[in-house]
């Protein structure tokens, strides 16, 4: 929602992006969090509770944009291939799980023994430091 303005730059500019929108009903990973702060009390994350998404299709329409959809991950593969061989852009719904889990940061020792969270990139399964 923040980045509208890059689908007018797209068709403007008639930059051949594939976009690929994954739609878990509003902000699932916000909303898991908050699930896990205050138990049952959410605000701001999905239609029960003061916020929904767009009709993506009519986003696409709007601005000229083919649309496509794909329902769920079972078809993913398949269907992103022959998205992304279509010529000029795409807007492509990904409809997500509403429940999806989401990658949590883990903390370690730092040299000086002190505990520190590592970087987003630095998740299990952890690589050899050296490696890494």
């Amino acid at each position: 929602m923040m980045n509208l303005q890059e689908l007018e730059t797209i068709k403007y500019h008639k930059i051949p992006a594939k976009i690929f929108v994954v739609n878990n009903n509003a902000y699932a990973v916000i909303r898991k969090r908050q699930h896990e702060l205050f138990k049952a009390r959410t605000i701001g994350t999905d239609p029960s509770n003061g916020v929904s998404c767009p009709d993506f299709e009519k986003i696409a329409a709007g601005f000229d944009i083919p649309y496509a959809h794909i329902d769920g991950s079972q078809m993913l593969s398949k269907n992103m291939s022959s998205i992304i061989a279509k010529e000029g852009p795409v807007l492509c719904e990904v409809m997500g799980l509403e429940d999806q889990d989401y990658i949590r940061t883990a903390y370690a020792h730092n040299l000086k023994r002190r505990i520190v969270q590592r970087p987003l990139e630095d998740q299990a399964p952890f690589l050899e430091r050296k490696l890494f």
